[in-house]
């Protein structure tokens, strides 16, 4: 009984767990990523080192289709620089972005509508809100919001990417 127990959890295990391949072992044809060693759509992770072996970065896939980039700084740990999550689509444009800061708790978070445009951008310095702008057609529109060096908030209107006050 304990022998069925622990293949039903290998099995499960094997059945929910992720890929990992270096980059050079897929490829794309017509938006859709494959694994060079048996043609099969790829569902897992497809990672790019550099020569010491340092991680530069890793891209995530779902049944052939392209979910998240994630790249790394070039420092000795494995410290993330940016991440991009795609739409559910075949090789398409980002729906959010997101870089952060090497050498101190910053972050920015760019999101996009599915016509690709961008529509909100955010800022943040240790977990706090310090900038965010909505967009309309990849231009300013609605209130720009930002927090200066010394604490002192600030707030201004736009309109189609014209600043109104």
């Amino acid at each position: 009984m304990r022998i069925l127990n622990v293949l039903i959890l290998i099995f499960f295990i094997n059945s929910y767990s992720q890929e990992k391949l270096r980059v050079d072992e897929i490829y794309t044809i017509d938006g859709l990523t494959y694994k060079s060693f048996d043609g099969e759509l790829f569902t897992g992770i497809a990672q790019k080192n550099r020569n010491n072996n340092h991680l530069k970065y890793e891209v995530e896939f779902e049944k052939g289709v392209l979910v998240k980039q994630t790249v790394y700084f070039n420092t000795r740990e494995n410290q993330i620089a940016r991440e991009i999550f795609y739409k559910n689509k075949k090789w398409n444009k980002p729906l959010k972005e997101i870089s952060y800061g090497l050498d101190r708790d910053y972050k920015c978070v760019k999101s996009f509508n599915s016509n690709d445009e961008k529509i909100l951008d955010e800022d943040y310095e240790n977990g706090i809100l310090v900038y965010r702008c909505e967009f309309m057609k990849n231009k300013k529109n609605g209130i720009e919001f930002s927090v200066n060096k010394n604490g002192i908030k600030t707030e201004c209107k736009y309109e189609n990417g014209k600043f109104l006050k």
